[in-house]
C-alpha cells in the first residue's frame, strides 16, 4: 500500500511539475502579431500576409499578443 501511495505521488509531482514550467516557459516569451487599424477590426493575424489583413484599409500594426487581446481582438480563424 505505501509503495502504490509513494508512486501516485511521484507521478502527482511529475505531471504538475511539467505543466507548471510550460506554462511560466508560454508566458515569457511572447510572440508579435498583425492588427488592422480599421475601426471594424476585431481579429489578430500570425503573419503580415495573411489573406484576412488584405482588406485592410487603414495602417497595419505589429503588437504583442496581450496587447491585442486587451484590444478586444479574437484570432484569426484562417491561420490559427
Amino acid at each position: 500500500m505505501k509503495t502504490i501511495l509513494k508512486f501516485t505521488f511521484f507521478l502527482f509531482l511529475i505531471s504538475y511539475s511539467q505543466e507548471s514550467f510550460g506554462k511560466e516557459k508560454f508566458r515569457l516569451v511572447e510572440d508579435y502579431v498583425f492588427l488592422c487599424n480599421g475601426p471594424n477590426s476585431k481579429v489578430y493575424h500570425r503573419s503580415e500576409n495573411c489573406k484576412g489583413l488584405n482588406r485592410c484599409s487603414t495602417q497595419i500594426a505589429k503588437v504583442l499578443v496581450s496587447v491585442a487581446q486587451n484590444k478586444g481582438r479574437r484570432a484569426c480563424k484562417i491561420e490559427y
